[in-house]
């Protein structure tokens, strides 16, 4: 059965969402696998409990933005991508199903080595490369069902700034990527069982047009390095 077409995501009653949203994770880490990564969908004691604490359209828009991201990772390794997505393959299936254009500097500042990630508005993820997973220990369903405060620390004027700095993106006030002036900083995993650091420096926020015109998301670069012998 091909468990990503399988269901309308409107159709789901309220308890079905978890269940939809497990069988997803359990099905993506087995792709993964098959591609050489080791992800962790959930954690087996407690599988999706944050995520069932949710209220049931976020529920909805989390389990939306999965699938949609899944379609795109399935496409792109149809057109002879990977999942790694070295070539952008992935992040451009994103952008033409949601009907999102970038900055017309986007893809000259695009590195594969970095993590990459898209944000709407509301700050809901609908990308991330697989740099990211591969950087930290959380089980997939703890990076999707908490916010980003909530898995890592770090110095907290640093997160007012990026706030600062993304909503004059969204506003339109700042016109193209705009480079993130901070310095290079440690971030910590909150609650993990590994409890990793990183060494972390801000790339660039650009903008994602609707075909209005609007801004209703962006994209954020980052550079990251794991702490070594953090205990």
């Amino acid at each position: 059965m091909d468990i990503v077409h399988s269901h309308s995501e409107q159709t789901l009653r309220p308890r079905q969402h978890w269940r939809r949203m497990k069988d997803l994770l359990e099905s993506f880490c087995e792709l993964a696998a098959r591609e050489g990564y080791s992800f962790k969908p959930y954690d087996p004691a407690r599988p999706l409990a944050k995520f069932q604490e949710l209220p049931e359209s976020q529920q909805e828009q989390i389990l939306g933005a999965f699938v949609t991201y899944y379609q795109a990772c399935l496409q792109a390794l149809d057109e002879g991508g990977d999942l790694g997505d070295s070539g952008f393959k992935i992040f451009w299936n994103i952008l033409k199903k949601l009907g999102l254009r970038p900055s017309s500097d986007l893809f000259n500042r695009l590195n594969n080595q970095d993590v990459i990630e898209v944000y709407t508005d509301s700050y809901l993820q609908i990308y991330r490369n697989l740099r990211f997973l591969e950087l930290c220990s959380y089980p997939l369903d703890h990076v999707f069902s908490y916010q980003w405060p909530e898995l890592f620390e770090r110095h907290k004027h640093l997160n007012l700034e990026l706030y600062g700095l993304t909503a004059e993106i969204l506003s339109g006030k700042l016109k193209g990527s705009i480079p993130v002036k901070q310095e290079t900083h440690l971030v910590k995993e909150v609650f993990s069982s590994e409890n990793r650091s990183f060494w972390v420096e801000h790339n660039f926020i650009s903008p994602l047009y609707s075909a209005s015109g609007g801004i209703p998301a962006f994209v954020f670069s980052l550079s990251a390095v794991r702490v070594k012998n953090e205990h």
